[in-house]
C-alpha cells in the first residue's frame, strides 16, 4: 500500500539487528493523514528497534489516505515491523 511504502522510505533500521525481531504498532490518524498517535502494542524486546519503528511512522506523516468516507477505515490501524519489511 502507499502508506506502507511511505513509512518504509522513512524507516532507518538500526544496524546489526537480530532478524527475528518484530514490533507491532497501532497508528491513529487525523483526517488528511497526519499522525495523531502511534504506540507500541507488542514490543520486540529491543527499545532501539521499537523506537526506529515509531520514528518511521512519525517522519512519514502525513500519510496518504483517501478523502471523505474512505478515510474511516484508515483512522486507526496496526502495522508489524520486521527486518524483512512492514505488514
Amino acid at each position: 500500500s502507499q502508506i506502507r511504502s511511505k513509512i518504509t522510505r522513512n524507516w532507518r533500521r538500526p544496524p546489526e539487528i537480530d532478524n527475528g525481531l518484530t514490533t507491532s504498532l497501532r497508528v491513529k490518524l487525523f483526517p488528511g493523514g497526519a499522525v495523531a498517535d502511534v504506540s507500541v502494542t507488542r514490543s520486540s524486546g529491543n527499545p532501539v528497534y521499537d523506537r526506529s519503528a515509531l520514528d518511521a511512522v512519525k517522519k512519514a506523516s502525513p500519510l496518504p489516505v483517501p478523502k471523505g468516507s474512505g478515510f474511516d477505515k484508515f483512522r486507526s490501524f496496526k502495522l508489524k515491523f520486521s527486518p524483512t519489511g512492514i505488514r
